[in-house]
């Protein structure tokens, strides 16, 4: 494959990460909005509408050659930085949605949209970060290689057994034994 072993190892810690901070997140808004379907389907839905816009983006904007590789290095320590300053941000939701509903008397409905909203946009930063990252690799990666097409496949399976690793390691054994904000 183009690009060797550092791709792949890079790739792989990528979709390791990313999952992590998403098993994390379920279980972080789990406490906001509880542990139901509700909090699933949001996370789910803002994550997946992040990563396919990320996507789209980039696919849709020509990237250079020369941006692809220093925007996904910029891109990649946007995500840790986000994932880090997760629980500040989720406190600050937390208090405004305590705010927004201790005196209120919303219907269920209205309460639910007010949490798919709250919690959705306060994930759908970095997954949209994270739909881009892979797109910008495998750019550069086509740039300096045609043939790098038989081998995208390939990348995507190694991303794939990062996110099945990090949601494992993550679900398992990070956040019993140190919490979030340590794994984070």
């Amino acid at each position: 494959m183009s690009g060797g072993r550092d791709v792949s190892r890079t790739v792989f810690w990528s979709g390791f990460a990313a999952l992590l901070y998403q098993v994390g997140w379920v279980k972080q808004l789990s406490v906001l909005m509880g542990n139901t379907a509700y909090t699933l389907t949001t996370i789910l839905i803002a994550f997946m509408t992040g990563l396919a816009l990320g996507s789209f983006l980039v696919r849709f904007t020509k990237t250079s050659k020369f941006l692809a590789i220093p925007g996904y290095i910029v891109i990649e320590i946007l995500i840790g930085c986000y994932g880090i300053s997760f629980l500040y941000l989720f406190q600050k939701v937390q208090g405004f949605y305590q705010f927004l509903f201790l005196d209120q008397q919303f219907s269920f409905a209205t309460e639910i949209t007010y949490q798919f909203l709250l919690c959705g946009l306060l994930i759908f930063f970095p997954t949209f970060l994270m739909g881009a990252t892979l797109p910008l690799l495998s750019e550069f990666l086509y740039r300096k290689d045609s043939s790098f097409t038989e081998d995208f496949g390939r990348l995507y399976a190694v991303n794939s057994y990062g996110a099945f690793f990090g949601t494992i390691a993550c679900g398992y054994f990070l956040l019993p034994m140190f919490g979030y904000q340590k794994t984070a």
